[in-house]
């Protein structure tokens, strides 16, 4: 199946699910992704990127999320790093295709 991405908060999605995904059992995952979006405003990325510290704490003690404090840190991180990159190229789109050899 191939996704689709339409927005930046499309991209932050499918980034974190794999990065969840990635040492851990994919049943979990998929259980555990509905509350993981409503945590994560349901990848609104400037809600996402506004989410400060004491928020991401807060998530890493919430069992409606898988606890890995660095994964759950990496998703705010990279929110503020997506919109960075958005707006010096143009789109983040076009930051991907611009590694086309890669």
């Amino acid at each position: 199946m191939q996704i689709v991405p339409e927005n930046l908060g499309d991209y932050l999605e499918i980034m974190s699910k794999s990065v969840f995904q990635s040492g851990m059992s994919w049943k979990v995952v998929e259980s555990k992704w509905p509350s993981t979006r409503e945590a994560f405003h349901d990848f609104q990325i400037g809600a996402v990127a506004a989410m400060d510290e004491m928020a991401v704490d807060a998530l890493a003690d919430d069992t409606r999320v898988i606890r890995n404090r660095r994964k759950l840190q990496a998703i705010t991180d990279n929110a503020r790093r997506m919109i960075e990159i958005d707006e010096e190229f143009g789109t983040f789109q076009k930051y991907l295709r611009s590694h086309d050899s890669f």
